[in-house]
């Protein structure tokens, strides 16, 4: 089917739980990208989340909108990242 016409928190958290579910070793996800699964702190400009500019030299850059503080004390936030750890199978007790 078509692409979403945007990137919903559930569209990204789908996309995430794909990652997640990889037979790798590792999984290396972006701020952006883990920020994009919660409505709270998901990016209200997209393009803002560009992270370099080709062409232009020495241009990478990101500034996350929402603070360290927000984000480590949202517990629904968490919840849903140990959610999706557990599902993909790579939570170890």
């Amino acid at each position: 089917g078509d692409p979403p016409k945007q990137c919903s928190p559930d569209v990204a958290r789908h996309m995430l739980l794909k990652l997640l579910a990889s037979p790798s070793l590792l999984t290396l996800i972006p701020l952006q990208d883990l920020l994009a699964t919660w409505g709270e702190f998901a990016s209200k400009d997209p393009k803002g989340d560009r992270v370099n500019t080709p062409g232009r030299e020495h241009y990478w850059r990101w500034r996350c909108g929402a603070s360290l503080e927000d984000i480590g004390s949202s517990a629904g936030f968490q919840e849903m990242i140990r959610s999706l750890v557990q599902t993909a199978g790579r939570l170890v007790r």
